[in-house]
């Protein structure tokens, strides 16, 4: 073969493969694709007879308790109900559940599973008149924030668990009245129970961190009874290292006071801290009873 050919022969090839190498490749878009809504809305379950459920099931989920008497309620959550609507009973996929007493009705209870969620009592028009109850234990939770005047007439009102409860307006049953919280309770209002009495209980584990008091009655205000109810309260300072770890701390104007034959029980724990002020029970204000013994340790 001469050489003219082999190089026409070897043009040819090289042409054949650069012509294969310049060949277009498709161009990829890339784009997001939408997904589903995944936020679960808060839950509410009546079981038909005389019992309503809401289960708080959004990080950092708040909802507002209202009444407006005789059976009658406003609840609103920030995150949307979901459940079944019935007469009396109205709000799936709304923010706002409105209950009325056309629904049988004799205990409301909140729990959550999720975590940072808390329960906030405002401007009621009328009396609660069921029982309520509040759990709120998941971890992490948030707290019970009573910010309006509340009363319950033939109910009694009980914070099972929450991190902490925040009493800063009148909070009044004639049944009784018990709150729980991991880290503290601050009574800034007056708390008064009636024949079962008053309960508060704050850091009964003795987890709390950080400087505060476990139970800390301040701002003039009176915890007490009628009909011959008791009270009990017991806490437990927090573990920091500065100052006002008391376990019960009883302002100076603020009292105590539990009706004609109604006990008194009153046990405080200092924290653990190396700070100032770290007593079981730091008394400024008045602890009475009308005849029933006063126990304080």
């Amino acid at each position: 073969m001469s050489r003219r050919q082999w190089s026409a022969l070897f043009q040819s090839i090289v042409g054949s493969l650069a012509a294969k190498s310049r060949k277009t490749v498709s161009k990829l878009n890339p784009a997001l694709e939408k997904m589903e809504d995944r936020t679960t809305p808060a839950a509410f379950v009546y079981d038909g007879t005389s019992s309503l459920s809401i289960d708080l099931d959004n990080a950092n989920e708040s909802i507002t308790l209202t009444s407006q008497g005789g059976g009658n309620y406003a609840f609103t959550s920030t995150s949307n109900f979901t459940g079944t609507d019935s007469t009396g009973l109205t709000g799936n996929g709304t923010t706002s559940l409105t209950i009325t007493n056309a629904l049988a009705l004799s205990s409301i209870s909140i729990t959550d599973s999720a975590t940072g969620t808390s329960v906030v009592f405002d401007t009621s028009t009328g009396s609660y008149v069921d029982n309520l109850s509040i759990a709120l234990n998941n971890a992490g939770a948030g707290g019970v924030s009573v910010n309006q005047a509340t009363a319950f007439a033939g109910a009694a009102m009980s914070v099972l668990s929450a991190e902490f409860v925040q009493v800063s307006a009148p909070l009044a049953s004639d049944d009784s009245i018990s709150l729980s919280a991991a880290s503290h309770i601050n009574a800034a209002a007056n708390i008064t129970g009636g024949a079962t009495g008053v309960s508060l209980t704050a850091n009964s584990g003795g987890t709390a961190t950080g400087d505060t008091d476990g139970v800390r009655i301040s701002n003039n205000a009176v915890i007490s009874t009628t009909s011959n109810g008791s009270i009990t309260i017991s806490g437990k300072g927090g573990s920091g290292n500065g100052n006002q770890n008391n376990g019960v701390d009883v302002s100076t104007g603020s009292s105590i006071s539990a009706n004609g034959s109604g006990t008194v029980c009153n046990t405080g724990t200092g924290g653990s801290g190396t700070g100032n002020s770290n007593w079981g029970l730091r008394l400024s204000g008045q602890i009475a009873s009308g005849s029933g013994t006063i126990s304080l340790t």
